[in-house]
């Protein structure tokens, strides 16, 4: 098989810990994008998936672009940053966890185990957006818009599958915290 940047981000995201915490399910559902049909095409081997598709916003390999300079003429392009409905996220329902990680090594599950899982975008202030009054400002309502759509994703999951066990929980993550680096207030007062 000829090399493809996106097979081979796929092996590096299985071995990269810093982007599986313990308690997250990023895994299961990894596997899913990368084979689920998406504009007619299989997964993102040809296209990333772009959840602000909908923004003037540059993104690239995955990662929002905001130089200082992006920054001032985004602010002044008369973009309605505050219309929730500009930002989306994605949702794996229904799942079947089919690999864990034991003792660093991942390991077939016995498949019983189902999860249901929301996937959403995040800048990432440590190497490609520049904090400045106005990333800091959209990154609230990016994330506030996130926060709420998953809030209704869980809550139309749990009517879809009563009987699922864990169907009626939720589990919230710090969106963009970590080694992307959003303030953790700006993250907090958005889940609120």
């Amino acid at each position: 098989m000829p090399f493809n940047k996106h097979s081979h981000l796929l092996f590096n995201y299985l071995l990269n810990y810093l982007q599986l915490s313990k308690k997250t399910l990023d895994i299961i559902s990894l596997y899913r994008n990368y084979f689920i049909e998406i504009n007619g095409k299989q997964g993102q081997f040809e296209e990333d998936i772009n959840l602000l598709s909908e923004t003037p916003l540059r993104v690239q390999n995955g990662y929002v672009i905001v130089n200082p300079r992006d920054s001032d003429s985004l602010s002044k392009s008369g973009f309605d940053w505050k219309n929730f409905q500009h930002y989306k996220i994605g949702s794996h329902s229904n799942l079947t966890v089919t690999t864990t990680r034991r003792n660093k090594q991942m390991i077939k599950t016995n498949m019983t185990q189902i999860s249901h899982h929301i996937y959403a975008a995040a800048f990432n202030f440590v190497d490609n957006v520049s904090e400045t009054p106005f990333t800091l400002e959209l990154t609230g309502y990016l994330l506030e818009a996130e926060y709420k759509a998953t809030i209704l994703q869980a809550w139309d999951n749990s009517i879809k599958y009563p009987g699922k066990r864990g169907s009626n929980k939720l589990y919230l993550t710090l969106l963009g915290s970590g080694v992307f680096g959003n303030p953790i207030d700006v993250i907090c007062n958005c889940s609120l």
